[in-house]
């Protein structure tokens, strides 16, 4: 089976990591309050833990690689969500848990996936298009263009091209002969 994976640009990703920093500092300050008045060991130690690795985890922004910053990140709110739980606050444990998962979906790059059956597109919730739905599907100039029949029009301008010119006229003859056949289809039916 035929298929083609064209990675987009996540545009969002500046946004999703000050969310992230405002999560984890929020975290620093609930851990630091919490360790001047907890009376257990453990409370004690989980929160003495966790301000180290927050305060680490924030000092790892002054860096420019986004994508270690990502990873430290999503370790680190994994980490309060863990410590959250040792603490007995279940409750905001699983909180921090569903952050966790939520920065590791939306920090992961997204693709859209060409094949057979049509166009997979990396939104939450993740969108499946036929091809009886889709009007064109073109790659040019490395601008990705989706023209759907309920006349909406996506376009995205491909920072990390991952195909030559020949897969990119075979691209597009493929989605060319796809949007076709179903067309065909269409007008043998009516």
């Amino acid at each position: 089976m035929q298929e083609y994976k064209i990675k987009l640009p996540n545009e969002k990703v500046k946004a999703y990591n000050r969310i992230s920093i405002i999560v984890l500092a929020i975290n620093l300050l609930a851990f630091g309050l919490l360790f001047f008045k907890q009376n257990t060991l453990p409370a004690y130690i989980a929160a003495l833990c966790m301000m180290f690795i927050i305060s680490g985890a924030l000092f790892s922004y002054a860096s420019k690689n986004i994508g270690i910053q990502n990873k430290i990140t999503v370790i680190s709110i994994s980490l309060a969500a863990i410590a959250w739980i040792v603490i007995g606050d279940y409750m905001l444990g699983v909180l921090m848990g569903a952050v966790a998962l939520v920065s590791y979906s939306t920090l992961q790059p997204p693709f859209v996936v060409v094949n057979e059956h049509g166009l997979h597109y990396p939104s939450f919730p993740k969108q499946f298009f036929t091809w009886n739905t889709l009007i064109k599907v073109m790659l040019k100039d490395d601008v990705l263009t989706i023209d759907k029949k309920d006349n909406k029009l996506m376009q995205f301008t491909l920072k990390e091209m991952n195909m030559t010119a020949g897969e990119q006229v075979a691209f597009n003859k493929f989605c060319e002969g796809k949007v076709g056949a179903v067309s065909k289809e269409v007008l043998m039916v009516e």
